[in-house]
């Protein structure tokens, strides 16, 4: 953890101060709380009702992230060394409290920052270009379509500060500092993943809580995020995106980068506020199961917020006027690229697909459509061709055909018991799959090289590759891994993939070069 500097010191122990208050209110406010006792005696043991259901829609609003932050629960500078947990009950034997969560986040995790984010430069000038801010009288101003373009970023950088905008009165002509209007939220805080709080904030450290299911503890609005596969779809939420909450070709060209959301590489990088340890230790091949965790999430993320683009008829989409076809659902260099001739585009070939047609689903579905096997794969070619082959394809096709491939998807993960195999230390056998086998057709091609037919495919099989290699630890992989990501980085001064092309026989063979180094890493990882 980073030195603590006398503000941070200050801000601790304030927090310690608002927690105590917090936990204060949250009594008083609880007065219909549904942690009760049994009857009176030596052997009463506390109890909490279990609801049937809760709408979501009526859960309460946030507490913030401070009332996580007492030194007795998740504010304590020191880990948790074992024993009794701040309940009573013993720590579990597979997942436990260390209580430097809370301060781990504030001082380690971006996306504690998330939210001051949105005044950095870069964000200024893509709320300039978008219109929500103008120069008045030598200073900056919002205008009259602030209040909608700053609520949507804020439903991912700030959501509590999204949800507190959506009842307060705004006027245009002010600064851009809706953080007056909002006070102190923080971030993608506490609530943002693990759900708000004020239902589950006085039942959660009750002796009874611990033996809940997840399923009762998300009737309070809990979310479960030990659960490897909704873990994984909690962060596609933001990062790949849904209906009300994406990045559009609007805000791209705006300036904001693209979503390439890759699960188990931004995982692996973000700095751990659990016991990631005894989460690795439990599961020796804890990398290639968030990496399954990841395609399957992020893949029925990206199908659910096509078919609201396609639909959008939810009235959380209609405020924000969606332009269709979304040109964000493409190939960014399909169309963002060198005009020169004579180009290796040309020379590649326009096999399957109508020259000056759009690329669609390179990035999401390249590994899962091999790996789920023929059914989903096929309703995934079917949705792809009904994206490239027309300029503007129907809206109720693009539809009807994401939400095939969606339950196709479904079907494969509950007939092969994914959910089983990634959250259960336990399930030894994968589930009923053999890697190698399943992903054989992928890497092998007759020339001896892998399959690779894009920039999207290629960094996928290279990080599909990097967790097999944590996983196994091979260090004689770890090479040429390092040689196949640096021939994958952008040209210096171009921000995109400049000459990568896939045909042996160009100009450029750097590509040719990739497919024979990936084949070489994959049957090194599986000899």
């Amino acid at each position: 953890m980073k030195n603590k500097s006398p503000e941070n010191i200050a801000r601790i122990c304030l927090g310690g101060g608002l927690v105590l208050l917090a936990f204060i209110v949250a009594s008083l406010l609880a007065a219909d709380s549904p942690v009760t006792k049994a009857a009176a005696g030596p052997s009463a043991v506390e109890t909490i009702p279990r609801p049937a259901a809760v709408d979501s829609a009526s859960l309460p609003h946030q507490l913030g992230s401070m009332s996580c932050s007492s030194t007795a629960c998740h504010g304590s500078v020191q880990p948790d060394r074992g024993g009794p947990n701040h309940n009573g009950d013993l720590q579990a034997p597979r997942w436990r409290i260390l209580r430097t969560e809370f301060l781990y986040w504030l001082e380690n995790d971006p996306h504690a920052g998330a939210g001051a984010v949105l005044y950095n430069a870069q964000s200024r000038r893509i709320l300039r270009n978008l219109g929500a801010l103008q120069t008045s009288g030598g200073r900056e101003v919002t205008t009259g379509s602030y209040r909608n373009t700053i609520k949507g970023c804020a439903d991912c950088h700030n959501p509590t500060a999204a949800a507190t905008l959506e009842r307060e009165s705004f006027q245009p002509g002010g600064p851009h500092d809706f953080t007056s209007i909002v006070g102190r939220a923080v971030g993608v805080d506490c609530e943002s993943c693990h759900g708000p709080a004020r239902r589950w904030l006085k039942p959660h450290y009750r002796p009874a809580w611990n033996r809940f299911t997840p399923q009762e503890k998300e009737s309070y609005g809990m979310y479960d995020t030990q659960n490897l596969l909704s873990r994984a779809h909690k962060c596609a939420e933001c990062h790949v995106g849904k209906a009300g909450m994406d990045v559009n070709h609007d805000l791209i060209a705006a300036g904001h980068p693209p979503l390439k959301f890759e699960y188990s590489a931004y995982l692996d990088a973000l700095p751990k506020h659990w016991d990631h340890a005894r989460e690795r230790q439990n599961m020796p091949d804890y990398e290639l199961r968030t990496w399954v965790a990841g395609q399957l999430a992020t893949a029925q993320a990206a199908l659910r917020l096509l078919a609201a683009r396609a639909d959008a008829s939810d009235p959380a989409w209609q405020r924000y006027q969606p332009v269709y076809p979304e040109f964000a659902e493409y190939d960014c260099f399909a169309c963002h690229h060198d005009l020169q001739s004579p180009s290796w585009r040309i020379q590649h070939g326009f096999a399957g697909r109508t020259p000056g047609s759009l690329t669609w689903g390179g990035w999401y579905f390249t590994m899962l459509r091999r790996l789920s096997g023929p059914p989903s794969a096929q309703a995934i070619d079917t949705l792809t061709r009904t994206m490239t082959n027309h300029p503007v394809p129907a809206r109720k096709t693009v539809r009807d055909d994401a939400a095939r491939a969606l339950a196709a998807l479904q079907r494969w993960a509950e007939e092969k018991n994914i959910d089983a195999w990634l959250n259960d230390p336990d399930y030894q056998a994968r589930p009923q799959m053999d890697m190698g086998q399943t992903l054989s057709s992928f890497f092998v091609e007759r020339d001896g090289t892998a399959t690779v037919d894009s920039w999207d495919s290629a960094v996928q099989a290279y990080l599909f590759l990097v967790a097999l290699h944590t996983e196994q630890s091979n260090r004689a992989a770890l090479g040429e891994l390092r040689q196949v990501r640096a021939a994958l980085r952008y040209e210096s001064g171009y921000d995109s993939p400049r000459h990568f092309a896939v045909d042996a026989d160009t100009a450029a063979s750097v590509p040719a070069d990739i497919r024979k180094k990936l084949l070489h890493i994959y049957q090194m990882l599986n000899n």
